[in-house]
């Protein structure tokens, strides 16, 4: 039997992983019916693979992954990660949040 899908999502990079977020966070509100695909080349998620140096950190805002400015509350945003893990408040006091302390 074939498979039909309401989307398919060509590479699982931020702005993929943003509607796909988007796309859950509606369907309780949606046809719960309609199935949406990704498909990505890499068997697992690699954050800007073979581009950081060991020791380097990002110097692009946590804001910017297309979460949380589109819904602040979303239990996908780095926000909501942070307060979840008590750790919000040591993102507050320091201003940075790379490494992996976090």
């Amino acid at each position: 039997m074939d498979e039909i899908f309401t989307s398919i999502g060509i590479g699982f990079g931020p702005s993929n992983i943003a509607l796909a977020i988007a796309l859950r966070e509606m369907s309780g509100h949606f046809d719960a019916a309609k199935r949406h695909l990704f498909l990505d080349r890499r068997p697992h998620f690699s954050w800007h693979p073979g581009l950081l140096f060991p020791e380097s950190t990002m110097q692009i805002s946590f804001l910017k992954d297309l979460v949380s400015t589109a819904d602040p509350k979303s239990e996908f945003t780095f926000l909501n990660f942070l307060h979840e893990k008590g750790r919000l408040h040591q993102l507050n006091r320091t201003g940075f949040a790379g490494g992996s302390n976090f």
